[in-house]
């Protein structure tokens, strides 16, 4: 069975546009890393993560390199995740976020 949301993903350009803190994000990220693999320059994953209220911070979806304790992700664009959730899904509450998880 597939359920569908009515509603479209509104991406926002970064740094254009700053994401409101403490709410899970989807975010468009720069595979090429740093210092940038030139295989990968121009490509980009898709990550869940958020944002600080000063820079981005990874949760899954994107393999950030394990010896770099500094590691910023490129984020190129983000859009709210609660937005697109279907109907019934409960996300696990975590103490970094407050607006996004239903009660």
């Amino acid at each position: 069975m597939t359920q569908r949301t009515l509603q479209t993903i509104e991406w926002n350009a970064y740094p254009l546009q700053i994401p409101p803190a403490k709410e899970r994000l989807l975010l468009i990220v720069s595979a090429a890393g740093q210092p940038p693999s030139l295989k990968l320059i121009g490509k980009s994953e898709v990550a869940i993560g958020y944002w600080t209220g000063d820079a981005f911070r990874v949760m899954s979806g994107f393999l950030r390199p394990r010896l770099m304790s500094d590691w910023q992700p490129a984020v190129t664009h983000w859009a709210r995740l609660a937005p697109c959730w279907p109907q019934g899904i409960d996300l696990v509450r975590d103490r970094r976020f407050d607006s996004d998880v239903r009660d």
